[in-house]
């Protein structure tokens, strides 16, 4: 019998085992414990419980921290951790900078060759060393996630049975069969209103 005792509430509540659910008790506590001793890697799991534990000076998770954070701050900044983990994110940061600016670069130029190709009616643009194959090809555009229209298409499929075909609503396979038309017209026909046809290009660099 146990008794836990509500002191705020002024109230006690007891809850009852019997013989043999003590035993059962017993037994998985034993094998928690055979499982604990038998163990070789105590991976460290971060949780909200990190802040109470008295442990992090030894812990691989939080040990460097504890370490550093008791330093001056003179040999704090002149720790190898921390040159390391401020080297790596300034390198790291200033890369994503100029990958992003290259790819607005690279945006604008694309879309000048698609110009020019279309033009000259060209499909290749030869440069002094390479060449550039402008490739132009159509797509089935469908509904967001989440959307009002997204919705009404997955109630359409599910009630025409055709659910299961396109991997739970798997864009590419459904817009791969409204293409070649590979279900009944009956089917195509409601759930064209929900496809968009877009026109891409895609660039493929090569030797001249």
């Amino acid at each position: 019998r146990l008794v836990w005792h509500f002191l705020a509430f002024d109230k006690e509540m007891d809850s009852f085992r019997t013989e043999e659910q003590l035993e059962e008790l017993r037994h998985e506590i034993l094998q928690t414990i055979h499982e604990i001793e038998r163990a070789e890697d105590f991976s460290p799991t971060v949780s909200g419980l990190c802040d109470w534990c008295l442990f992090q000076d030894i812990c691989p998770e939080w040990k460097h921290k504890k370490a550093v954070d008791q330093l001056p701050e003179n040999e704090f900044l002149n720790d190898p951790g921390v040159k390391l983990v401020d080297e790596y994110i300034r390198i790291k940061e200033e890369l994503d900078s100029n990958r992003k600016e290259a790819d607005e670069i690279l945006a604008k130029i694309k879309e000048a060759l698609i110009a020019f190709g279309q033009k000259k009616d060209v499909t290749t643009v030869v440069g002094s060393e390479k060449k550039i194959s402008i490739k132009e090809y159509e797509y089935n555009k469908l509904p967001g996630k989440n959307s009002k229209e997204r919705l009404e298409l997955i109630k359409i499929l599910k009630e025409t049975g055709k659910w299961d075909e396109v991997s739970d609503l798997d864009i590419y396979s459904l817009g791969k069969i409204i293409q070649t038309q590979e279900w009944e017209e009956t089917v195509l026909k409601q759930l064209r209103k929900y496809v968009v046809l877009e026109t891409s290009y895609r660039l493929n660099v090569s030797n001249k």
